[in-house]
C-alpha cells in the first residue's frame, strides 16, 4: 500500500478529513473588516481552508488506491484552492 513518510496513504487521508472538519468547525472568530467584502470573498475565505483539506483528502485516498493520476490532480487542485486563498487573505489585509 502506497504511503507517506512510511505511513499508509488512508491514514493521512483521514487525518486531512478531521484538519477540514475541525476548520470547518473551529474557525477563527469574526474580526472587523477593514475593507467591506464580496459575498465571494467572504464564502472563499470562509471555506476555502477547509476546501484545500478536502482535496487533499480525496489525493491520499485515491493515491492509496493506486489512482497515481487522480492523486496528484487533486493535489495539483488542492495546491491552486491554497494559493488562492492566501492570495484573498493577504489582499484583505488592513490598508
Amino acid at each position: 500500500m502506497a504511503g507517506f513518510l512510511g505511513i499508509p496513504a488512508p491514514f493521512w487521508g483521514f487525518l486531512c478529513l478531521i484538519v477540514s472538519i475541525l476548520y470547518a468547525i473551529f474557525w477563527p472568530k469574526k474580526v472587523v473588516e477593514a475593507k467591506p467584502r464580496t459575498p465571494e470573498v467572504r464564502l472563499y475565505l470562509r471555506w476555502g481552508h477547509s476546501l484545500v483539506w478536502i482535496l487533499l483528502s480525496i489525493a491520499f485516498f485515491a493515491w492509496g488506491n493506486g489512482r497515481i493520476v487522480m492523486a496528484g490532480a487533486m493535489a495539483i487542485a488542492g495546491g491552486l484552492a491554497y494559493l488562492a486563498f492566501i492570495i484573498l487573505l493577504i489582499g484583505q489585509g488592513k490598508s
